[in-house]
C-alpha cells in the first residue's frame, strides 16, 4: 500500500513538472523561502500533535487512566483557551499601540 502510494505520488509530481498549466508547481520547492516555510509548517504540525497526544498517553500508560477520565482534565485547559480565542481583540490605532496594546490586553 505504501509502495503504491509512493509510486503514484512520484507519477503525480512528474506529471505536474511537465504539464503546461499545473495544479501545483513542483519548481516552487527550489525556492528557499517556500521550502523553509513548508519545513516550519511540518515541524509545527508534529510539535502540536505531540503536545496534544503525549499528556493523554502519559496518563493512560503510567497512571492507568481511561480516555473518559482524561477528558475533564483536557477541558480544564481547552475551555479557557477557547474563551480567549473567541474574545474580540481591543481596538488599535497605531503600530506602537499594537505592540504595547496586545501585551497589556493579555495580562489585563
Amino acid at each position: 500500500m505504501f509502495f503504491g502510494g509512493s509510486l503514484l505520488f512520484v507519477a503525480f509530481l512528474i506529471n505536474e513538472w511537465f504539464h503546461p498549466l499545473p495544479f501545483f508547481k513542483p519548481q516552487l520547492f527550489g525556492r528557499r523561502n517556500f521550502a523553509h516555510g513548508l519545513m516550519t509548517l511540518a515541524c509545527a504540525v508534529v510539535l502540536l500533535t505531540g503536545v496534544a497526544a503525549i499528556p493523554g498517553q502519559y496518563l493512560a500508560h503510567i497512571h492507568g487512566y481511561r480516555p473518559l477520565q482524561t477528558t475533564p482534565l483536557f477541558l480544564l485547559v481547552a475551555i479557557p483557551l477557547l474563551i480567549r480565542c473567541l474574545r474580540p481583540p481591543p481596538p488599535r490605532t497605531s503600530s506602537r499601540s499594537i505592540t504595547v496594546g496586545s501585551w497589556r490586553s493579555d495580562f489585563a
